[in-house]
Formats: C-alpha cells, sequence, structure tokens
C-alpha cells in the first residue's frame, strides 16, 4: 500500500520509514498488538493494466476463488499448476527442475517467504488467463524465467529473476494486460521481451503491460524491449546497464514516468529504425525521469498513451527522486501469506458501470465480510456479510468510489487494503477513431465505451455537421460501409437510458489521402500504403525506394486518373532470395492476374510483369496486393501504365520481362 493510502488512513505521516512496507495490516498490528494473521500480504495491491476488464475477464484474481494447497518439491507444484480448476498454490523452500511448469488459467502462485525458489526450470503461460505469480526468486532456467504467450490478465510480483538462458521475463505471441510490480532483475542479457520481434501483425493493439517499482540491475538489455504495446514504465530504478535500457521498436508506445536512471547507456533506445514514417520505428515519452551519469541515446520523441484513460495510478506514483530507496523492498519478501483479497473492479479501475455489483476473491480464515464503501477516502462500514458481493444503492456518474473489505476471522479482524475505482461518464466516451484522428483507413469502424446506464445507443454519422441519425445499436460498436478518401467525417453517440436520453460529443476524423495518377510511372512509396505496407530505402530500386510489407499482407493502390482506354500495365518488384511472394493485381476491384514471385535469384533481382491491353476507366483503382513469406516482404518498385490503341476490353494474357 502506498505511503499516501496509508496516511489517509491516519496510519503514519507520508515521511515514515515505514513507507515501502506497504502494507497497513502490518502497521495496524504493530500498532494494535493484533497477532500476525498468515493473510498477511506481501505489501502491494495490484494496478495497471491487469486491471482492466476485457476479452471476458474482470480484471485480475488468479485463483483466489479456489482451494488453498502447499507444495514443496517440482511434481506437486507441476501437478497443481496445470489444473483446469482455481487454486492458491502456496511454495515452500527450493525447488529444482529442469523443464518449465506449465500455469493454467485461474491460478495464484506464491512463495512462503524469501527461501522461495525455483532453480533450473521456469514458469510457461501459453493460451492462459487470469494468473497471479508472486514471491519467487527464479534462477538458471535453461530457457524463460517466465514466458507469456497468447495469454492476458497475469500480474507478476515481488519475483527475483536473474541467470536464465534465454529471456528473464518474456511477454511475446499478443499476449495482453499484464501487470509486473517490485520485480528484481539482475546479472542477465537479454532481460525482458514485450514484443514477438518485428512483422508480427497479431501484436497489433495488444502486448499492453505496466513496469512499475521494479529494479533493473547490471541486465544488458530488454529493460524491456517493447513493440507494438502500449506500455507504462514507472517508479524503476536502472542501475549499470551496459547496453540500453528502454528499447521501442514497430509501432510502440511507451510512457517512462518518475523513473531513475543511474549510470546506465543509451536509457531509450530505437532499436531498428530513426525514421518515424517506417513500421518498425517506436516512440517513447520521457516523463519526470532522473538521469544520473548516464551516457549514450535517449531517444524520446514524446509520443505516448495516457494510462489514464485506461486505469488511475496515481494512488502509487512516487517521486523520482525516493525510487532508489523506495524500491529497496522490491523482489522476494521474508513476509508472506495467502494471496491478499483481489477486488472486482480492480484498484484503480475507470469506466465501471454504474449498475455494477463490487466482488472480491476469498480471505483467509474468513468467517465474514466488513465492507467499507463510500466517496470519502475513508470509507464508512455499509455492512457485514458472508457473501463475497455487496451491491450499493446506487453510484453516480464520473465518480471515485473508494472500498476495502475487513476479512473477519476467529482471531479477529484483519483490515483490507483501500481500493477506489471510477464510475463511467454520463455520456459515451473514449471513441475510436479518435477525436481529431487523421489518416483513417476507408474500411474503419466506429467503437466507444458507453455512458453511465447506457441500454443501447443512437449513432449519428456523416459529412456534415451536426451529422445525421445512422441507427440504433445495443453494443458501443457499429460497422461501416466504406468510407470517402480524403474526407472529414464526424459522429455523435446519444446513449439511451431507462431515465431518458443523454446526448453525447461531437466527434470527428479524416480519411487517408486518396491519391490520383497516371498514365505513367506511378512510385510505390508514393501510393496509398495499406495494411502493413510502408516506404523503405533500398538500392536497385526506382527514385531508390520501394514499398515493403510489414505483416502477413497488404496492398500498394492509387485511382486511374487517365482517360478511359485500353492500357499496357507493368508491375516492378524486387524477387529476394528468402521466399516467395504470392502478387495479386486488381483493376476497379475485378481481380486481372495473380503470379509469385519465385525466381529467388542469389541476392535478389527487379523484375518487372506485364499485363497488356486491359481495359482501365477514368477513377479506377489499381491495387497490387502482396503477401509476405518467409523474409520476403513482398516489396514492390512501381506500376506504370501506358495507352495503346487497342479497344476498350481486357486481353487475357501476360507475360514476363
Amino acid at each position: 500500500m502506498n505511503r499516501r493510502v496509508l496516511a489517509e488512513h491516519g496510519l503514519f505521516s507520508t515521511l515514515s520509514p515505514l513507507g515501502h512496507w506497504r502494507s497497513g495490516f502490518w502497521v495496524l498490528a504493530l500498532l494494535s498488538g493484533l497477532a500476525l494473521f498468515p493473510c498477511v500480504s506481501l505489501g502491494a495491491d495490484l494496478i495497471g493494466w491487469a486491471t482492466v476488464s476485457d476479452l471476458g475477464q474482470s480484471g485480475t484474481t488468479g485463483g483466489g476463488d479456489g482451494p488453498t494447497v502447499t507444495v514443496g518439491n517440482y511434481s506437486a507444484l507441476a501437478s497443481y499448476a496445470s489444473q483446469t480448476t482455481p487454486y492458491t498454490i502456496l511454495v515452500s523452500g527450493t525447488i529444482s527442475g529442469s523443464t518449465p511448469i506449465y500455469v493454467a488459467s485461474d491460478k495464484t502462485i506464491v512463495g512462503m517467504g524469501s527461501t522461495a525458489r525455483l532453480e533450473g526450470f521456469g514458469l510457461d503461460l501459453n493460451g492462459v488467463s487470469n494468473v497471479v505469480i508472486r514471491n519467487f526468486t527464479i534462477v538458471g532456467s535453461g530457457i524463460d524465467g517466465i514466458a507469456l504467450r497468447y495469454s492476458d490478465h497475469v500480474w507478476i510480483d515481488h519475483c527475483d529473476l536473474s541467470a536464465c538462458d534465454d529471456g528473464l521475463l518474456d511477454i511475446t505471441k499478443a499476449s495482453d494486460y499484464v501487470t509486473v510490480s517490485w520485480v528484481r532483475f539482475s546479472n542477465h542479457d537479454k532481460t525482458c521481451l514485450v514484443c514477438s520481434g518485428t512483422s508480427e501483425p497479431d501484436d497489433v493493439g495488444k502486448l499492453n503491460c505496466t513496469f512499475h517499482h521494479c529494479r533493473w540491475e547490471d541486465t544488458i538489455q530488454r529493460n524491456p524491449r517493447v513493440g507494438y504495446g502500449k506500455v507504462h514504465v514507472f517508479n524503476c530504478y536502472y542501475h549499470s546497464n551496459s547496453s540500453y535500457c528502454i528499447g521501442v521498436h514497430s509501432g510502440a508506445r511507451v510512457l517512462a514516468e518518475r523513473n531513475c536512471f543511474y549510470r546506465t547507456h543509451d536509457v531509450i533506445f530505437q532499436n531498428y529504425s530513426s525514421d518515424p514514417a517506417s513500421p518498425f520505428y517506436g516512440s517513447c515519452e520521457d516523463l519526470g525521469n532522473i538521469f544520473d551519469g548516464c551516457t549514450g541515446r535517449k531517444d524520446d520523441d514524446g509520443v505516448s498513451f495516457d494510462p489514464g484513460d485506461f486505469y488511475m495510478h496515481d494512488f502509487v506514483l512516487d517521486d523520482a527522486t525516493s525510487v532508489p530507496s523506495v524500491t529497496a523492498s522490491t523482489g522476494v519478501s521474508a513476509t508472506y501469506g495467502f494471496a491478499p483479497v483481489l477486488p472486482i473492479p480492480g484498484d484503480g479501475a475507470i469506466g465501471i458501470d454504474t449498475a455494477s455489483n463490487l466482488s472480491w476473491t476469498i480471505g483467509d480464515q474468513a468467517l465474514s465480510y466488513d465492507v467499507h464503501f463510500g466517496t470519502s477516502s475513508s470509507p464508512p462500514l455499509v455492512v457485514n456479510t458472508t457473501d463475497r458481493t455487496y451491491t450499493p444503492a446506487s453510484f453516480a456518474p464520473d465518480t471515485i468510489y473508494y472500498w476495502r473489505v475487513d476479512v473477519v476471522t476467529s482471531g479477529g479482524t484483519v483490515p483490507g487494503t483501500l481500493w477506489r475505482f471510477r464510475t463511467s461518464p454520463d455520456k459515451a466516451f473514449f471513441p475510436t477513431p479518435a477525436d481529431g484522428e487523421t489518416g483513417v483507413f476507408a474500411d474503419a469502424d466506429l467503437a466507444w465505451r458507453s455512458g453511465a446506464g447506457a441500454l443501447s445507443h443512437n449513432v449519428y454519422f456523416g459529412a456534415d455537421s451536426p451529422p445525421p441519425f445512422l441507427g440504433n445499436t445495443s453494443v458501443p460498436q457499429l460497422a461501416l460501409d466504406s468510407l470517402s478518401y480524403q474526407t472529414t467525417y464526424c459522429w455523435r453517440v446519444d446513449e439511451i437510458t431507462s431515465g431518458g436520453v443523454v446526448t453525447g460529443d461531437e466527434w470527428s476524423f479524416s480519411t487517408a489521402n486518396r491519391v490520383e495518377a497516371g498514365p505513367g510511372r506511378v512510385e510505390s512509396e508514393n501510393a496509398m500504403l495499406l495494411d502493413g505496407y510502408y516506404s523503405e530505402a533500398i538500392a536497385g530500386a526506382s527514385n531508390g525506394r520501394v514499398a515493403a510489407i510489414d505483416g502477413v499482407g497488404g496492398s500498394v493502390q492509387f485511382y486511374h486518373a487517365g482517360a478511359d482506354g485500353a492500357y499496357d500495365l507493368r508491375v516492378t518488384y524486387l524477387d529476394e532470395d528468402d521466399g516467395a511472394n504470392p502478387y495479386a493485381l486488381y483493376v476497379g476491384g475485378a481481380l486481372i492476374g495473380e503470379w509469385t514471385a519465385s525466381e529467388n535469384p542469389s541476392g535478389g533481382a527487379f523484375r518487372s510483369r506485364l499485363f497488356p491491353g486491359l481495359a482501365i476507366r477514368l477513377g479506377d483503382d489499381i491495387r497490387i496486393v502482396g503477401s509476405r513469406q518467409g523474409g520476403e516482404l513482398a516489396r514492390i518498385d512501381y506500376i506504370e501504365t501506358t495507352m495503346v490503341p487497342e479497344p476498350l476490353a481486357a486481353k487475357h494474357w501476360m507475360y514476363f520481362e
């Protein structure tokens, strides 16, 4: 628990040296003489991305609704961790092994004190959801210390990770909604990935992670290395990182907030490209960090994201000057216990519907629960209950509520920690496309977050302001017909509630520019580059650049600006030596022909494909679809149209040059 929160309880001042304990119960116990119950927490509550409700999961609660077991050997840990039902697994002492243990969904795994240790193996999370891992030393794994693939809603807390063969913590393959808190990373080279590499379309919109109050000590690189995701790194301590600290690439949006970097090199580092137009470029914003004795690069461009759009964190945010001392308690703890009671909504959650219930996981030795709830940071007792849910009489929109659940046991009452959440505003909010966004693709759809108490949504949309009525929907999203390029659209969502209609704010966005060209040569980098195509400098290309694909497939497109007629159309592309790319040509929406770049000359060579005598009309879209295969990036150099004295009809032959 943060010192500010303890001060709200009146336990001690924000300057108290006990602040880094982050455990209100310890302080209460010391002050009141209570016996120390085994459900003492490790002293930090879950916040950040893992609290966000999505993908069918209401925040992260781990195995808190299931039974508790204690294990002390590899086979028992492997058995319980793989069960399909919820479990809280307490691990005693050192466990040795040589192969990773698979962790299934709905598990909490907690080390019992500072001696809890996994040697020679790590934990493997693949295709799972809702996992809590706390209070372990993990060392010497032959692969990763902890690996996440296709997994979501994971909280890793108070662990000590070092000296594994691959990564200490790798969050890859479209994993999402992860919080890493109070973890010590040390004695390692390639420490922590938050990406699967470049050209990974499955990662787009995923890999959203929070790192806070971690220590990265004598770790050479990847602290972390981020691609694609929105990652929040705050109140972390960096010491003697010899290659780089935070690496960014491939559309990453990183907010580095109030961290302390001490004697490190390249504190923020562009991994692959310094060109903001490249898909391999990532962004990072430096906000309130301290750089002491650092050398090398700081490639922050001031671009990140606002965590406040997804969760609150100000109540645990420390000043950067205090980070070295505050994070001294990072890593495993000598105190342990049953995993803390975890709330739904999660601590710091936002956009909570005004008709929501409050619920929480099982408390150790619980006979009943004292529920405190209100708009004050010292919420009053509202009910004692044997249930694990509470339904307030009412919520106000756009309001912060505080609550706490004290566990009543036969030995006394164990005070809970203070949680808070903010309800949704009464209007629809957080639109997608974002208000004022430009360069939106013509196949975009509308989405938003529901206002408080919304039963359905009236959507107004069009090129005029105010926009005309489009339709009603019961879900906060609506598919659109194909949009026009180079057009500004306005839209509004009115919420239909039991009390009437709540008129929303008017939003707008602009679609990408429409490229019209021809007849003649159109350099691919000057056409409309869609679905992952980007402009790349490459030797030997016409004009020195090509369009290359970052992802599985995309297209290069423009609209014919010449007269109706018969045209020879030439496509020039790079046939490389490390793959076989399929291509397709469309004119006016009709498939004209398909081919594969498969000759694979040594070192690659530019090739042309000629489609003679095509009927092309003014305004027809000319589109080349390319698909990446292997390492070949479906590079297109140019498209050229030449009018020929032929009847206005398409011929159906083509040949190589």
